[in-house]
């Protein structure tokens, strides 16, 4: 997997950078979720607990994908902006 590094924007007042990546990895399935987030954590030398992947997106017809990533600076800034996916939301019965 090949990660190149698009665009970064720096958010203080929330705590966290919004990373745009380049990813390519021929040969293979698109990544999932988590195996995004430890190769992000990887190249970007940060705890993988506080990488967030906020979106994949797969560029139709190639093995790339523009993948967008908040890096938070602190676990208190993560629980308190983060969205968090693992949760499944609650239907209600009408």
């Amino acid at each position: 997997m090949d990660i190149k590094k698009l665009k970064e924007s720096d958010s203080p007042l929330v705590g966290r950078k919004v990373i745009t990546l380049k990813v390519s990895y021929t040969g293979e399935s698109t990544p999932s979720g988590e195996d995004m987030k430890t190769e992000v954590a990887k190249y970007l030398k940060v705890n993988p607990e506080l990488v967030e992947i906020d979106r994949i997106m797969q560029d139709f017809g190639n093995a790339t994908a523009t993948v967008y990533v908040n890096v938070y600076t602190n676990t208190e800034a993560l629980k308190r902006f983060g969205v968090q996916l693992s949760e499944p939301k609650k239907i209600e019965a009408k």
